[in-house]
């Protein structure tokens, strides 16, 4: 069925699972390149003019797909910075992706697309290290949400995910593109998915340990609109409120431990500079929060993030 359906279909269809595979059905990953596949094979294997432009073409808008499914919620914070974000990064994925089809066709000349698992491992690392990284669509990241199945990143890191995918999505093109029908034959790439889920499960069992001492925990989140209230009030009115929900609310003196936002401690308006880290503890911020948290929670510590600098001695 999906040999037949036109290259526009494939593209189609392997940009929206590319892009819903960052939500909640993260399996299709899996299977997620085929259709790309499918189309570049269309496109080599025909008598067509122009493949290289032709395969980039299909690539770059399968990728764009892709970020727009995935990313389309950079807007919220720009629209510019949206558009320029899923523009590029699309821009570098079929960049990536031409360098291997001119490379494989050079070298091989029949498409097995077993030598873009490791010119795409390569790329991820490299946007890792630059200055316009966008790492949020690594694929090894696709499991963030799935951590009991990724166990073993411990050993191979994220690039170990990616690895994971791409060999999976390979096996199951050369078996579709085929057409194999018998389910004997699909054995490889199912345990290819499931062994490590195993060897996940057996780490997560051997590694678990059942701690000695409970500790009364309370997390607070403000939920303040982090594009308009959260740095537009400053941090005295936020901390005010705060102030008053707590004395109206029936708190656990008992807490051990509160939590609170990653940059719950902000400058006080957009003119001040973050809290310098040399002072921290010093600072306004924080030494009214820790009068604030005390009062409400007499024997608990405080975990939170806050805006900041350093100063380097020249």
């Amino acid at each position: 069925m999906l040999k037949k359906a036109s290259n526009f279909l494939l593209i189609l269809l392997s940009g929206f699972l590319l892009g819903i595979s960052w939500y909640t059905v993260t399996w299709v990953l899996f299977l997620a390149f085929v259709p790309l596949f499918l189309a570049v094979n269309k496109i080599h294997t025909s008598d067509s003019r122009k493949k290289s432009l032709k395969i980039w073409g299909i690539s770059y808008l399968t990728f764009f797909i892709w970020n727009i499914v995935a990313t389309w919620w950079v807007y919220n914070a720009s629209l510019e910075g949206a558009i320029l974000a899923i523009v590029c990064n699309a821009l570098l994925h079929s960049g990536m992706f031409l360098i291997w089809y001119q490379t494989e066709r050079r070298i091989f000349g029949t498409l097995k697309f077993w030598l873009l698992i490791p010119i795409w491992i390569a790329y991820e690392y490299l946007h890792h290290s630059w200055e316009l990284t966008w790492p949020w669509l690594t694929l090894g990241n696709c499991f963030a949400g799935s951590h009991r199945f990724i166990q073993w990143y411990e050993f191979t890191g994220v690039s170990g995910g990616s690895l994971w995918v791409l060999v999976a999505n390979v096996l199951f093109y050369h078996l579709i593109s085929r057409g194999e029908k018998n389910w004997k034959a699909y054995t490889k790439p199912v345990l290819v998915i499931i062994i490590p889920i195993i060897l996940s499960y057996i780490i997560l069992g051997v590694r678990t340990i059942t701690p000695d001492k409970k500790i009364n925990v309370s997390i607070i989140q403000p939920n303040y609109d982090p594009y308009t209230e959260k740095f537009s009030f400053g941090f005295n009115w936020q901390l005010d409120q705060l102030h008053k929900n707590l004395t109206s609310a029936q708190l656990n003196k008992n807490t051990e431990l509160v939590v609170l936002p990653e940059t719950f401690i902000v400058p006080q308006s957009n003119e001040q500079s973050d809290v310098n880290e040399t002072n921290f503890k010093f600072s306004p911020e924080v030494t009214r929060l820790i009068a604030i948290m005390k009062y409400h929670f007499p024997k608990a510590a405080i975990l939170t993030g806050a805006c900041t600098y350093h100063e380097f001695a020249p």
